[in-house]
Parts: C-alpha cells; structure tokens; sequence
C-alpha cells in the first residue's frame, strides 16, 4: 500500500471519526433537550407541546381587583370577564366570516381593527377559519387611574385551529395554536382632561383611519364621517391584540 492510499484512509478514519463525534454530542444534547436520542423526533414533540400547552397569563387579578373596587365598588369582575372571552371569540368570528355587523358590542377601535385585518385578508386572497376556541385563563394584568380615563388591562390564553384557505400550503387542520390576548377595558370620567392622550384611548375615524385628538368632536376633521359619540362614564372594551 503506497503513502498515498494510507494518507487518503487515514483522512477518511478522521472523518468518519468526525462525524461520529458530533453524531454522539448530537443525541445527548437532544436526551439532555428532549429526553430522546432521535433530534427530529424531539423537534416534533417539542412543537406538539406548545401547540396543545396553553400560554400562561400575567395574572394580578387578586391585587388589582382591590383598588378596582376602591374606585369602583359596583365593578362586576365576573361579568366583565365573561365580556372580555366574548370579545375574544367575537373578534375571530368576525375575521372568519370576514364581516363586522355580528360584531354588535364591540367598540368602533375593535371594529376597525377587525376591518383592517379582513381587509388585509381579501387583499392577499385569503380565507381563516377558526375550530374549536378554548378560553383557558382570563386574569386582569394591571389597572391605572388618571385624571380623565381609568384603564384595567386584562389577558387571556386562548387555543384554536386555524386553516387559511389560499395559501400555497394551508394550515394543517388538526394542529392547535396557543395565543394571548390583551384586552383594554377604559373608563372615561372627564374628556377635557383626557386631551392629547385620545390616541393612546384608541379614538380613530373608521372612514379614513386618521386619529381623533379631540374626543368630544362629531365628525372627522380630515374626511368629514360622523363620530360614534364616547361613553362617559361607562365602562367598555376598547382595544384587542392578538399576542403569538
């Protein structure tokens, strides 16, 4: 056997050596991650796990309900968080049907955040479907008094299954997605004194999308469209975000 030959066998012994090495390091990172040697297949479980383990909320309903009830004795936590999962499954049903008219309570920022994702939607030629919606945990996450607007910000965990028709590859059918919701609840006592804070409320035209700085306005300033009139005095669901 000549130098060469040996050169090229020992070569090949390193790499094969090599690759030996990392194929063992491989499987126990993937015993110590997913408790099986086989990384494919604990990838696999990983992914089954999030998609059935419902996300956690940041729950401070035991400490923010006391001052809530300072403030506001007749404050029915209960009803208001049946009020919050129905908004919930309010606003998926609005996107799946792709029209807000059944969206009968819910404010004109929530309806005009539905209509801007149902338009995005048509715009790319999509179709989501929402199947069996869980509301697993509702909890208020933080409240705040100001001068003018009082807000209780309150988080839910919600599962479902999703298919969007149109894409090229559509949404397996039998997987589930475990998402949070972020729901603003507000109270406005006094508008004069909510101001330049109106955008933060949520107050936009939902003709034109322009923001509404002056809450006690009756028609857009930039396009004219009349004004749903602000609830004084009364508390509400304004805004919704879909958090992954």
């Amino acid at each position: 056997m000549g130098v060469t030959q040996i050169l090229v066998l020992a070569a090949c012994a390193a790499v094969v050596g090599s690759i030996a090495y990392i194929v063992v390091k491989v499987r126990r990172a993937s015993r110590m991650l997913f408790g099986t040697a086989d990384i494919l297949k604990g990838i696999s479980q990983r992914e089954q796990e999030e998609a059935t383990t419902p996300k956690s909320v940041s729950g401070m309903t035991s400490l923010m309900l006391p001052k809530i009830h300072e403030d506001f004795p007749g404050f029915n936590w209960t009803e208001w968080k049946h009020r919050c999962e129905n908004t919930v499954r309010g606003y998926l049903e609005a996107i799946e049907q792709q029209d807000t008219k059944s969206f009968t309570e819910a404010s004109s920022e929530l309806k005009r955040q539905a209509d801007l994702q149902i338009s995005d939607d048509r715009e790319r030629k999509l179709h989501r479907h929402f199947d069996e919606i869980t509301v697993y945990q509702t909890e208020i996450t933080n409240y705040t008094k100001g001068e003018g607007l009082c807000t209780i910000l309150v988080q839910s965990s919600v599962g479902y299954v999703c298919t969007i028709d149109g894409q090229e590859e559509p949404a397996v059918k039998d997987k589930r997605e475990q998402h949070r919701f972020d729901i603003e609840i507000v109270y406005v006592q006094d508008l004069s004194k909510v101001g330049a804070h109106a955008t933060s409320f949520g107050m936009n035209c939902r003709n034109c999308g322009a923001p509404i700085t002056d809450l006690g306005a009756v028609r857009c300033p930039y396009c004219g469209e009349a004004l749903e009139p602000v609830n004084i005095r009364v508390w509400h669901i304004n805004k919704l975000t879909e958090r992954a």
